[in-house]
């Protein structure tokens, strides 16, 4: 169950894949969390960057999704004071496990009914394009809305973002979804969940830690290729009675008010 933030407690969820890159799902609540998540989370996102760059992946790749499933203009409102500093890009954000993005036909928009949403075809990005120093204020900025994909590599930015561009763009038909500043992988649960190894090695396009704010799991998606038992651990995580792999850490107050 997502954490309860009266109950105090956050929970990881492990896939059971037995080789290839780990699939974990830190179930946070909805989004956007109320205050007590979203200040643990944001320090708990800090110490897996920081893990990852101590293990030898010094670049971090910041990308917030330009979502409109969000109830407030919170994602405008924070992201306005701070457009000359993080000096953001424009890109697109590609599901490797969906199809393709397209254009919506006549009969996407016949099918849609009285009082529902158009579904979404084009999942914009913004890319936050300084220093290091840039992306990690934005990450705690931004931590918390549902919007925020953390990427950390041994590659500097163009050598992911060739990466990337050479693993996503070939499956496109669409003209209209070629020739973006930068393409970036979106995975959820579903994505990750039962996915084959070779195909998680493929969308990770090298990076040494992959994560993600999830608005469709209530949490939050990490995929690394390295094991993160140790990891989390050392963040305060035990594993807990049962067959299925699950993970939990009791939050203490003062974790809450950080």
């Amino acid at each position: 169950m997502p954490l309860q933030t009266s109950a105090l407690k956050a929970r990881l969820r492990k896939t059971t894949a037995t080789s290839g890159p780990e699939a974990w799902l830190l179930e946070v609540g909805s989004f956007p969390l109320d205050a007590t998540a979203a200040n643990w989370l944001r320090p708990c996102l800090e110490q897996l960057i920081g893990a990852a760059v101590k293990a030898g992946a010094p670049n971090l790749e910041v990308f917030l999704e330009n979502n409109s499933r969000l109830a407030d203009d919170s994602f405008p409102q924070r992201m306005a004071p701070n457009t000359p500093k993080w000096r953001p890009r424009m890109g697109i954000g590609i599901w490797p496990a969906r199809e393709p993005p397209r254009l919506p036909t006549k009969e996407d928009f016949e099918s849609i009914k009285p009082g529902e949403a158009p579904v979404q075809h084009r999942f914009p990005l913004v890319r936050v394009a300084t220093g290091l120093d840039s992306r990690m204020e934005a990450l705690r900025t931004m931590a918390d809305l549902g919007n925020v994909v953390a990427v950390a590599t041994r590659d500097d930015s163009k050598g992911y973002l060739q990466r990337t561009k050479d693993l996503l763009t070939p499956a496109i038909t669409e003209p209209a979804y070629l020739g973006s500043g930068f393409y970036a992988p979106l995975l959820d649960w579903a994505s990750v969940e039962k996915a084959e190894a070779a195909s998680m090695e493929s969308w990770l396009a090298g990076a040494s830690l992959y994560v993600r704010e999830s608005l469709e799991d209530n949490g939050v998606v990490i995929v690394s290729p390295e094991p993160m038992t140790s990891v989390f651990e050392g963040m305060g995580f035990s594993r807990e009675p049962g067959d299925e792999p699950r993970w939990g850490r009791e939050i203490e107050a003062q974790d809450a008010q950080q």
